[in-house]
C-alpha cells in the first residue's frame, strides 16, 4: 500500500477536481442542449400559436355578418307571416275586383238594353253632380281658409294692443 503524503494527496484531490470539472462541463453541455431545444419548442410553440390567432380572428372577422339560428328562424317567421297577409290581401283585393267586375257587366248590359239617349242623359246627370259636389267643397274649402284668416287677424290686433298697454304703463 502506498503511503499518502502530501504530494500524493495533491495529486489525488487535483485528479478528482479534473474528473468533476469533466463531469460539470458534460453537465453544462447537456443543460446547454436541453435549454436551446426549450427555447426552439418555445419558438415553434409561439408561431403555432400565432397561426392559429391568425386563423381564429379572420373567422371571427368572417361570422361578424352572419345571424343565430334564432335570428333567422324569427326571421324567416316574420316573412311567412308577411307572406301569408299579402295573400289575404290579394284574396280580398280579388273578391273585390270580381265584385266591380259583376256590378260593370250589370251596367253594361242595362246600358245595351236602353237606348243611346238615354245613356247620355244618365252620364250628363251623373257629370252635373259630380261638378256641383267639386263646387260645394271647393266653396267649403275657401270658406275654411277664410275663417282661419280672420281668427290669425284678430289674434294680431288683440297682440298688438296687449303688447301696446304692457310697453306704455
Amino acid at each position: 500500500m502506498e503511503k499518502w503524503n502530501v504530494e500524493t494527496l495533491k495529486e489525488l484531490v487535483e485528479k478528482e477536481i479534473i474528473a468533476l470539472q469533466r463531469i460539470v462541463e458534460g453537465n453544462d453541455r447537456r443543460y446547454e442542449q436541453k435549454f436551446n431545444s426549450q427555447e426552439q419548442a418555445v419558438g415553434k410553440a409561439e408561431a403555432a400559436q400565432s397561426q392559429y390567432n391568425i386563423g381564429h380572428n379572420d373567422l371571427l372577422r368572417k361570422m361578424e355578418g352572419n345571424i343565430t339560428k334564432t335570428e333567422y328562424d324569427a326571421g324567416l317567421k316574420a316573412t311567412d307571416e308577411k307572406i301569408q297577409n299579402l295573400r289575404v290581401n290579394d284574396e280580398k283585393r280579388m273578391d273585390r275586383m270580381e265584385a266591380d267586375l259583376r256590378i260593370l257587366r250589370e251596367s253594361k248590359s242595362n246600358i245595351e238594353g236602353r237606348g243611346s239617349d238615354d245613356v247620355l242623359k244618365s252620364l250628363a246627370v251623373d257629370i252635373r253632380s259630380l261638378r256641383d259636389s267639386r263646387g260645394t267643397s271647393e266653396g267649403v274649402d275657401s270658406g275654411m281658409k277664410s275663417l282661419w284668416g280672420y281668427i290669425i287677424g284678430v289674434a294680431g290686433i288683440i297682440f298688438a294692443i296687449f303688447m301696446y298697454f304692457s310697453t306704455h304703463k
